[in-house]
């Protein structure tokens, strides 16, 4: 399985030809597989990675929940992000999960906060929460994340630039999707070991039907891609177009790509979104994925286009030294919206169901870990139902 999957030589873009070769590689993969790998991914390390990764995660529980997000420390007001404990009881979806992890995204500047998203979406832009700076470890660990946050964004963005170029488009068609504040996330995870008397019924029930035990149930991401580390670890598995489970072998300093579901969508189908999951080899496990997500009001309703749509009167977009161009998909103004569509986005009414973040809610349920956001924000209310300042929304 793995000659199915092509490897993408990140050096090799700073030559025109290896861009060129790279964008058909790319666009192949995505088309037929949904998933690729690519390797020489400038400034990453691996060893430093995964040794921050085993620091945090073999720290006293009771640690770890000082960062725990609110459903697992009552003292703290994150929904979103934040650490969460292992959780093996199935949910109402039958989904498995037996993991731990941190989940942090982007730190928004002071001087974009107002543009962050009402109530309920401002959950998704949460502050990180990470261990208290108060020894060299826990300094170093956060520089670790700060730094492969920077690393895997930077990916993302060669990759879907690449992408462009195959679907002969400009390089930076998508940029503006992802500014000035996209949703991303960085999970670190891990999988314990967990001997066979410890599994929980769900898993061992499927597992004497012939299925194997699972870390995490089959599923597809949400955003755009997922860039994913897994060191030395077996255990990664997707669905292939007849049926089957295969393995994706883990390789030195190789990261695994795939494509999420908004991507698929936007695609048209075009692209796939590949079913995956992680199967209990009955040792420790860790991973460290990075969801590359835009945006929260960009409209994923509609399929891009190979042409860039443009305010009336506005000049050409702009590739380098410039502003970026307006995004690239039909994102309404907010005011279009509602007068167009004015009793459509339940249980949300003052925001636009097209937007990305309020499809994101509404997906994240299928995910145990957050199984309690969307009732968590259907039952709260600050009062703040405001929209986004209309010079924000006026570069959307």
């Amino acid at each position: 399985m793995t000659g199915s999957i092509p490897t993408i030589d990140l050096s090799l873009l700073e030559s025109p030809e290896g861009h060129a070769a790279a964008s058909r590689d790319v666009l192949h993969a995505m088309e037929h597989v949904g998933f690729l790998a690519i390797k020489n991914i400038p400034g990453y390390d691996e060893r430093r990675l995964l040794e921050a990764a085993k620091w945090f995660f073999d720290s006293p529980l009771e640690d770890k929940l000082k960062i725990g997000k609110r459903r697992f420390n009552p003292k703290q007001p994150n929904i979103y992000k934040g650490y969460f404990p292992c959780q093996p009881a199935a949910n109402e979806s039958k989904t498995t999960s037996y993991k731990e992890g941190l989940d942090i995204g982007i730190d928004v500047p002071a001087e974009l906060q107002h543009q962050l998203p009402p109530w309920p979406l401002k959950h998704l832009y949460e502050p990180n929460l990470l261990p208290q700076a108060d020894t060299p470890e826990s300094v170093a660990f956060s520089k670790t994340l700060s730094d492969h946050l920077a690393v895997v964004q930077r990916a993302s963005h060669a990759i879907m630039s690449v992408l462009a170029v195959g679907l002969g488009l400009p390089s930076d068609y998508f940029l503006p999707l992802f500014e000035p504040l996209p949703l991303s996330t960085l999970r670190l995870i891990h999988y314990p070991y967990r001997p066979p008397a410890a599994a929980d019924t769900s898993a061992e029930a499927a597992a004497t039907e012939g299925e194997p035990v699972l870390h995490c149930s089959e599923h597809t991401d949400s955003g755009f891609l997922t860039i994913l580390a897994t060191f030395d670890f077996k255990g990664l598995q997707i669905l292939t177009g007849d049926g089957r489970w295969v393995d994706v072998p883990p390789r030195p300093d190789v990261l695994v790509v795939n494509i999420g579901d908004t991507l698929a969508k936007l695609s048209g189908g075009r692209f796939k979104a590949t079913r995956h999951r992680v199967v209990d080899l009955r040792q420790e496990r860790y991973s460290v994925p990075f969801f590359y997500e835009p945006r929260y009001d960009v409209d994923i309703s509609k399929p891009f286009t190979h042409r860039p749509l443009q305010a009336e009167g506005e000049a050409s977009p702009k590739s380098h030294g410039g502003s970026p161009p307006r995004t690239l998909l039909a994102v309404p103004r907010m005011s279009d919206h509602l007068l167009a569509h004015p009793q459509k986005t339940p249980p949300f009414p003052h925001l636009p169901s097209e937007w990305y973040g309020v499809w994101l809610l509404g997906k994240i349920k299928e995910f145990v870990e957050y199984g309690d956001v969307l009732e968590t924000v259907e039952t709260e209310s600050d009062g703040s139902c405001e929209l986004p300042p209309a010079a924000m929304m006026a570069d959307a």
